[in-house]
């Protein structure tokens, strides 16, 4: 495979009849985004030329992004004639900067690479470009970067901001919070996928500890996300050994414990698991056993109190139980607070919760004055407590 040089270029032979795929692949703790421009005479004919995640697909070109990977394919052939660049542009989301990139690679038709070198205060890079010149088309790497980010390359390369409302502004130059997690559950979905032959297998033949743990490794950081350094394994906390702890930017998150495939998870085991976050000051702990997965909220006062916040079963793997998932990946943990809304959600619905409220002055006022509107009979506020209580087997 040839390694191309910054700056370097190569023809393109047979371009027409060559279908052109290109593969990025990064990895990064922030959300990266790729986009294409079709360029006649440096400028888009119309928007329809900018080629980006709400506009992806064209009779030439097809972009496909998903977490840490982008595919591009090209068929030359099905360009207008009028299309003499096509320049290729990574971008960085929200407030964060090009240099949080760990790797990046670019391949063009398998056979030649591109390593990005390393970058500082960018935001956008046009990292590869393809044009022709004298009728015949080539490929090269500028890899030259911007500071000002997607919007700015776009204006200048003739997208007409004011025929787009705020909200097409939006979309076009930000994915929603809702796109962004649902792009990284669908990943999580395909992931889990992929790994539920060896989690049944593993199940089905009683793997031990240890061999289980080899397929939560590929979970942690192949579906969820994890850097292997943001793996702890074997963690002492005061006398005590937790089998994982999922850390982030040197913040410890969630401590984990591992059993069996398939062995039942036990009130015992729960303690274990709560026990080592409250003796270490982490407030979440995860149990599992490959098919199921325990996430607890960590009360430690006087005495250590695990509040279950969700159950996930991998046998009946709900489109709920995936947005939990997403939850305890990377991705989900660096947005701050889904794990808590969870929690107050679980809260604010408990049974014990609702049946206070149910109980009440101000909801007995208004249940007693509500009948006492169409009866003759006045009931009073006991009345109506003590027929609530009955209801509620209280």
């Amino acid at each position: 495979m040839k390694e191309l040089l910054k700056g370097e270029n190569i023809l393109i032979k047979n371009a027409i009849d060559t279908l052109i795929h290109i593969q990025i692949k990064w990895k990064c703790q922030h959300d990266i985004d790729v986009s294409m421009f079709l360029l006649e005479n440096e400028k888009i004919r119309n928007n329809q030329d900018f080629i980006y995640f709400n506009n992806n697909y064209t009779k030439a070109i097809k972009l496909s992004v998903q977490k840490n990977m982008a595919d591009i394919s090209i068929d030359i052939s099905s360009l207008h004639s009028a299309i003499t660049k096509l320049p290729i542009i990574i971008t960085i989301n929200d407030e964060h900067h090009l240099d949080t990139l760990e790797f990046l690679e670019i391949t063009f038709n398998e056979e030649i690479v591109y390593g990005l070198e390393t970058l500082h205060n960018e935001k956008a890079i046009i990292l590869a470009q393809l044009y022709k010149r004298r009728d015949q088309w080539k490929y090269k790497i500028p890899a030259r970067g911007f500071n000002s980010g997607l919007e700015k390359i776009a204006t200048d390369f003739g997208l007409d901001l004011d025929s787009l409302s705020q909200e097409e502004k939006q979309k076009t130059f930000k994915k929603s919070p809702k796109d962004v997690i649902e792009e990284h559950t669908l990943y999580i979905k395909n992931g889990l996928k992929s790994l539920k032959p060896y989690i049944d297998t593993a199940v089905k033949e009683k793997y031990n500890e240890s061999d289980t743990r080899m397929i939560l490794d590929k979970i942690f950081m192949d579906v969820l996300g994890y850097n292997i350094n943001e793996l702890k394994t074997e963690q002492k906390i005061q006398g005590r050994r937790a089998d994982y702890i999922l850390s982030v930017n040197d913040t410890n998150y969630i401590v984990v414990e591992a059993k069996k495939a398939g062995m039942a998870l036990r009130e015992k085991q729960v303690f274990q698991a709560t026990s080592y976050g409250a003796y270490s000051g982490i407030k979440w702990a995860l149990l599992t056993n490959l098919t199921q997965w325990q996430l607890y909220y960590i009360n430690s006062g006087d005495k250590i109190e695990p509040e279950l916040v969700f159950c996930i079963d991998l046998d009946n793997l709900q489109k709920e139980e995936l947005e939990m998932f997403f939850k305890i990946s990377k991705k989900g943990i660096l947005r701050k607070g889904l794990l808590e809304k969870i929690r107050e959600k679980n809260r604010a619905l408990s049974q014990a919760n609702i049946i206070s409220t149910l109980l009440t002055d101000n909801v007995l006022d208004k249940i007693r004055t509500t009948i006492n509107k169409d009866s003759s009979y006045k009931v009073s506020n006991d009345e109506v407590q003590h027929i609530l209580e009955s209801f509620l087997n209280i």
